[in-house]
């Protein structure tokens, strides 16, 4: 176990120094611990802190540390699976990742369907008849009509 740390049912707990971040992640997976997930927990809008969880079989390790100016070094580039996690800690908590560009919002498909007619607009209508917003309706006329011509 890590000095420092503190285990419990299999889960080793380690805080890391905000500028040994990076370095602490790239040492877990040099030892060959899997990167599982990582998430920012705050109250607000202000991170308090940020943690990445990593296994090696059934140990769990959770390098935990407290961003300093609400900015860390990403870990893209070593675990690509970390996109969407440092898109939603920047999101949510306005945490910014250095080396991470760009970072896109992952809150802008979610804003896009609370945004839609929740009272049966025009959308609502439209996809209750059987036909799509964007599209306007084929009528059988006009499909006899292209048909005709190739005969």
């Amino acid at each position: 176990m890590s000095p420092g740390a503190a285990s419990s049912q299999g889960v080793e707990r380690v805080e890391v120094a905000a500028s040994d971040w990076r370095d602490a992640c790239q040492a877990a997976l040099a030892r060959g611990e899997r990167f599982c997930g990582a998430f920012a927990a705050g109250r607000g809008s202000a991170p308090r802190r940020w943690s990445a969880l990593f296994a090696d079989g059934a140990n769990t390790r959770v390098l935990s540390t407290v961003p300093t100016r609400d900015e860390l070094p990403s870990i893209v580039d070593l675990v690509p699976a970390a996109n969407w996690d440092e898109r939603e800690a920047h999101d949510l908590y306005g945490l910014r990742f250095g080396g991470h560009a760009p970072l896109l919002p992952v809150r802008s498909l979610t804003a896009a369907h609370s945004s839609a007619p929740r009272d049966g607009g025009s959308a609502t209508r439209a996809r209750r008849r059987g036909s799509s917003p964007r599209r306007a309706p084929v009528s059988p006329r006009s499909s006899d009509r292209s048909s005709a011509g190739s005969r």
